[in-house]
């Protein structure tokens, strides 16, 4: 809440000194004095609008590179190889701080699983905006790790995250790339030197108990 002050107050700021700047022509003679003028100034500044104004575009928040996938129609699973080919060489470094060679070249092909001891998070991809969806991540939450994260394609993050308790993030395209996610909802988890994802067609699901 302090953060959020302390924005509205600077953009405040700045939007006087953008006005200051502009009225500066009309005072010929002698200009008031600066603080006198900041004073009456934010006299006339409605911080509950402007409150208001940042907490709706806080709620409603979607980053530009959200990406959405579409429902699954079957469910299936699949393994993803997490090789990774370096675009670029890794310099070789001194106790000095020198480059001395190259510790890696360009194309040097590596599997980061195989250099992390412990499990990375089991990730659970779904449409926020879906309600079937979001009943069966509901329903089998508790069934996964408590290592785990919820990632949605689509939906109102706070909503969600006060629904869940716990942090909702957005799905971007680097990790849709990475990991080949192709529908909702998605379940990742490691399995060995792959990671596994498990489509589930949640739809069909629902309209097969109908």
């Amino acid at each position: 809440m302090e953060r959020r002050k302390v924005k509205v107050l600077y953009s405040v700021f700045i939007w006087f000194l953008f006005s200051v700047s502009s009225l500066s022509a009309t005072y010929p003679v002698k200009e008031p004095d600066l603080l006198t003028e900041i004073r009456e100034r934010m006299k006339h500044v409605n911080y509950s609008a402007i409150r208001k104004r940042f907490e709706e575009l806080y709620k409603h928040y979607k980053p530009k590179e959200i990406v959405q996938l579409p429902p699954a129609k079957r469910s299936y699973s699949y393994l993803v190889d997490m090789t990774y080919e370096l675009p670029f060489d890794v310099p070789k470094v001194d106790r000095n701080g020198r480059i001395v060679g190259i510790l890696y070249p360009k194309g040097f092909r590596f599997n980061p699983l195989r250099y992390i001891p412990v499990d990375p998070p089991v990730l659970i991809v779904f449409n926020g905006n879906s309600k079937e969806e979001v009943k069966w991540v509901k329903k089998h939450i508790k069934s996964f790790p408590a290592y785990h994260k919820l990632i949605i394609t689509d939906g109102n993050w706070q909503k969600l995250t006060k629904k869940f308790k716990e942090q909702v993030y957005f799905l971007t395209p680097r990790i849709k790339e990475r990991l080949n996610l192709k529908e909702t909802i998605s379940v990742v988890r490691r399995e060995g030197d792959y990671m596994r994802v498990k489509v589930i067609a949640v739809n069909c699901l629902a309209r097969g108990r109908r």
